[in-house]
């Protein structure tokens, strides 16, 4: 396909399997891929909206873990919980640390690093950072 992608450190890679299966041949570019996956994540949120969720299970393996994309899955999460506890909760957002995730650098290291013991079943240091 000609796609060629440069990953900061915690992006999932896009293997060739997945390249060939994008159902957009003339992706060409990670921005236009981006915005695919957004386009895609903006229908996921109208889908989310007509389910019911309880407050406890925005931060735990049943909404983080769904991966609907080969990338953007942390996007799409993090979309998702921050709908949902408006829109259900009515409360306000998550703050995901106040800061640029896609960019590297402590933000990004501590939010890795809670996924990551999230993955583990701990959910703690997600909770805190999504606060944060």
């Amino acid at each position: 396909m000609g796609l060629d992608l440069e990953y900061l450190p915690g992006q999932t890679p896009i293997d060739e399997d997945d390249k060939q299966g994008l159902l957009v041949p003339t992706i060409g570019t990670r921005g236009e891929l981006d915005e695919f996956e957004q386009l895609n994540i903006e229908q996921a949120v109208q889908w989310t909206l007509s389910r019911r969720f309880r407050q406890e299970d925005i931060l735990t393996e049943r909404i983080v873990s769904i991966h609907c994309f080969p990338t953007g899955n942390g996007r799409h999460s993090r979309l998702m919980a921050d709908i949902i506890i408006e829109q259900v909760f009515k409360r306000k957002h998550f703050s995901w640390g106040s800061d640029d995730l896609c960019a590297q650098g402590n933000t990004r290291d501590r939010y890795l690093q809670a996924v990551k013991a999230a993955d583990r079943g701990d959910y703690t240091l997600l909770s805190e950072f999504a606060r944060s």
